[in-house]
């Protein structure tokens, strides 16, 4: 069973590029919540994270993450949104249980407080 997530990061201007992951989406030990908390602190790398796509996991390493375009598949590349609103809206559409959003200097968690089709995402952790 998959936990679906959307990770993003928020720019100075507002807008918020993101990508879909697959699998183990919580916040928690084995989850990518810590993955991000602990391996992608710095704008660069999550920069590089955005940049592979859609992916099945997100692991420390990227080398060790599975994007799909490595799988040859097409319109998997990170997605735009105009502000956090529009990046919330396109959790829900994706079905992501959990958002990450990082502002340059730390992550924000969010989590899906509402049962499928899942639209209430609260704050539940800031982690630099």
């Amino acid at each position: 069973m998959s936990t679906r997530s959307r990770v993003g990061i928020v720019s100075p201007d507002g807008t918020v590029t993101s990508i879909y992951c697959h699998f183990d989406g919580y916040w928690g030990e084995n989850g990518i919540g810590y993955t991000l908390r602990d391996h992608y602190k710095g704008e660069a790398k999550v920069r590089k994270l955005m940049a592979g796509g859609d992916t099945s996991n997100i692991d420390p390493e990227l080398e060790d993450c599975r994007f799909y375009k490595q799988r040859g598949e097409t319109d998997v590349d990170a997605h735009k949104a105009a502000n956090k609103a529009a990046f919330f809206a396109m959790c829900t559409q994706t079905d992501a249980e959990w958002a990450y959003l990082f502002d340059g200097n730390k992550w924000e968690v969010y989590e899906a407080k509402s049962g499928y089709p899942y639209t209430n995402y609260t704050l539940i952790d800031t982690s630099e």
